[in-house]
Formats: C-alpha cells, sequence, structure tokens
C-alpha cells in the first residue's frame, strides 16, 4: 500500500496511507491530507491513482508550488515511485509504494556555464529592499549641549589644577 511520510518544520513526522483514488493535500480542513504549515496552499496539490498501487503528483496552482525530486511540478502530473523526494512549499514528505518497477535511469548530466563579467557595477535602479527601515541616530540637542559643557568644565578644571601645581612658592 502507497504511503507518503510528512515531515514538518517543527521535525513532527506524520504518515498517511494513499486509499482513495484521488487525495488533495492542502492547509484547508477539507483536503485529504491536512498539512498545517503556512508555506502550504489551501489546496496545495493531488494524488491520482494509476493502476492498482501507484499514484501520480499533480500541483493545484500552489503558490510555493510542489516539486519532486527537486524539481518543480508544472502543468502536468508526475508519477511517482517508491522514495520519491516530495516538497509542499516548505514541508518536506518522502512517498513509499509497494510496487516494484526497474531501476531507475540516472538523470542526464547537465553541464553549466558562467561568464565571467569584465566588471561588475551596481544597476542604477538599485535600492534597498529591507522591509526595516534604517536606524537613525536620534541627536538631542539638550543632552549635546550638556556633554559640551561637561567636557569643557572638566577641561578648565584640569587646566586650573595644573596651573596650581606649577606655582612656585615664595622665596
Amino acid at each position: 500500500m502507497p504511503k507518503i511520510q510528512v515531515t514538518l518544520p517543527d521535525g513532527r513526522e506524520d504518515t498517511h496511507d494513499l486509499l482513495d483514488a484521488s487525495i488533495t493535500v492542502g492547509r484547508h480542513p477539507e483536503n485529504s491530507i491536512v498539512i498545517e504549515d503556512v508555506s502550504v496552499s489551501g489546496r496545495h496539490a493531488r494524488f491520482v491513482r494509476v493502476g492498482a498501487d501507484d499514484y501520480k503528483l499533480e500541483d493545484l496552482g500552489s503558490t510555493n508550488g510542489t516539486r519532486v525530486n527537486g524539481a518543480a511540478l508544472k502543468d502536468e502530473a508526475q508519477e511517482l515511485e517508491d522514495g520519491d523526494a516530495i516538497r509542499f512549499g516548505k514541508v518536506e514528505a518522502i512517498y513509499h509504494s509497494t510496487a516494484r518497477k526497474g531501476a531507475r535511469p540516472m538523470p542526464e548530466a547537465e553541464k553549466a556555464e558562467a561568464k565571467v563579467g569584465e566588471a561588475s557595477h551596481r544597476p542604477s535602479d538599485f535600492g534597498n529592499v529591507s522591509p526595516f527601515k534604517k536606524r537613525q541616530s536620534a541627536k538631542d540637542p539638550v543632552a549635546t549641549g550638556l556633554m559640551a559643557f561637561a567636557g569643557l568644565s572638566i577641561a578648565v578644571f584640569l587646566f586650573a589644577l595644573l596651573r596650581t601645581l606649577m606655582l612656585t612658592p615664595p622665596v
């Protein structure tokens, strides 16, 4: 019997048996498998039975997408095999199936090309996209004046002390 083992971000694991012909996954309580995580859409994905003991997975237009073995599901469903790693938003899951198939072929190696630029520069439309405002130091004129007065007073005191110590006694 096929199963899906869901690992939640907090480390909890839930295992769900896949029994029905169509099984929906999402955050909404009407789904067959409910995953309570903010990265999972209300109706995120659907398992559809293929044959007697296998399923295919399709994304239902989720916000954060569905991935199988790292590849994003596009518009078409993908047939699952035992051990496939599934990701609903940020929630990891593993598909387990008792159906035996032949060995999976190795994926084709992709050659990555990187072009090195002559020089780098900041784009003209570059801006800070941080949602936090830059902290500005508040300048209090009264506190600044008091600090200046205190510093000047200490300097005058030290000067007077030094002049007093340098006096020579009358003979």
